[in-house]
């Protein structure tokens, strides 16, 4: 199964996208910064795969593929 979910903002830089899922890196004033890393984890152990990118039309996209079996 494919989940794909993608936002118009305004993206992020490109050492931020690779940094956003190491623990406790945060680009905001609040939180943890341990979602994606929770995220990607969680999916991991599941068997498949996160992949956040920069969007074509703007915006990020997050994919989350996980077998069915």
């Amino acid at each position: 199964a494919v989940v794909r979910i993608r936002d118009t903002g305004a993206g992020m830089a490109s050492s931020q996208v690779e940094r956003v899922r190491d623990p406790f890196f945060t680009t905001k004033t609040y939180g943890t910064g341990m979602g994606l890393t929770l995220v990607e984890k969680i999916v991991e152990a599941h068997g498949g795969k996160f992949v956040l990118h920069t969007a074509k039309t703007g915006g990020m996209e997050a994919t989350v593929k996980v077998p069915l079996q």
